[in-house]
């Protein structure tokens, strides 16, 4: 499925941490064979996990494994490679659907990125995969999102609030002095000091003289 506008705009401004794709090609760039490199964006506000049967290919492995979990809003980027066909497959999951993820980068053939949505909320998802040309270090593209663009929008304000609201300082209190407590006189002192009764209570002196 082709990504609405509206979540192609923000799925722009969500990229794996800086610096990942290029460590992977400096390795890649090192490695013979054919190669792949995934970037996967999340763009819904549920976490997804990445889960694979062994190692997640039929032909080649991972030069640069993937997380275990790809967070809300947030990108992840791997590699995998092959002396001969690379092929494989993993899965993202969430809470009550799955994103299906089939992939080739074989030696007779075009480059293939195979997707589908699965469970029993499959309805409300969809999925964006493309796969780039070429045999080493092929770009692969995989973009899972919200079908109805609205809520991606609405999860994505809910999100950057989240975060912007959870690394604001805790507010400092005033400062200043605390006023001094007024000297509460024990009742039984009073008794047994009649001066004192006297000082604190002004209705016990004696009346003037007429």
């Amino acid at each position: 499925m082709a990504l609405p506008a509206v979540v192609a705009g923000i799925a722009a401004g969500i990229q794996a941490a800086p610096g990942v794709v290029a460590g992977i090609e400096s390795v890649l760039d090192k490695l013979v064979g054919r190669s792949i490199i995934f970037e996967v964006k999340n763009m819904t506000g549920e976490p997804l996990r990445i889960e694979m049967e062994g190692n997640g290919h039929s032909s080649g492995g991972f030069s640069a494994p993937p997380p275990h979990q790809i967070n809300p809003f947030e990108a992840a980027a791997f590699a995998s490679r092959s002396v001969g066909d690379l092929r494989g497959s993993m899965r993202l999951v969430g809470n009550g659907v799955w994103f299906g993820m089939s992939f080739s980068n074989a030696v007779i053939g075009s480059n293939e990125l195979r997707s589908s949505v699965n469970g029993g909320r499959a309805a409300e998802f969809a999925v964006h995969a493309v796969a780039g040309n070429g045999n080493s270090k092929a770009r692969f593209a995989y973009v899972a999102f919200y079908s109805d663009p609205q809520r991606v929008v609405q999860a994505h304000q809910a999100h950057t609030q989240q975060k912007s609201g959870s690394s604001r300082p805790s507010p400092i209190p005033a400062l200043g002095k605390a006023k001094p407590k007024k000297k509460q006189v024990d009742p039984g002192q009073l008794i047994a000091n009649p001066e004192e009764l006297v000082r604190q209570r002004p209705m016990f002196r004696n009346p003037p003289k007429k």
